[in-house]
């Protein structure tokens, strides 16, 4: 009688190791691609300035995606 009891608390311990490793996992692959768009947008940020102090107007419409004024 016992056997059983204690054999289903085990799969549900076990169980629940699982979920808390899969759910880390999922948590640390978020992280990762948070972190990655981050270092894109950093990148990009640091290009734009180059460029704003370089006074390179054609690279900063073309970072800011503007198109140049009609004449």
């Amino acid at each position: 009688m016992i056997g059983p009891a204690v054999f289903l608390l085990l799969v549900i311990v076990v169980g629940g190791a699982i979920f808390a490793n899969v759910s880390a996992f999922n948590q640390i692959a978020a992280l990762k691609r948070q972190l990655a768009d981050v270092e894109r947008e950093r990148a990009r940020d640091r290009e734009l300035l180059e460029a704003v102090l370089l006074e390179d107007p054609g690279k900063v419409r073309r970072l800011v995606g503007t198109r140049p004024p009609a004449a």
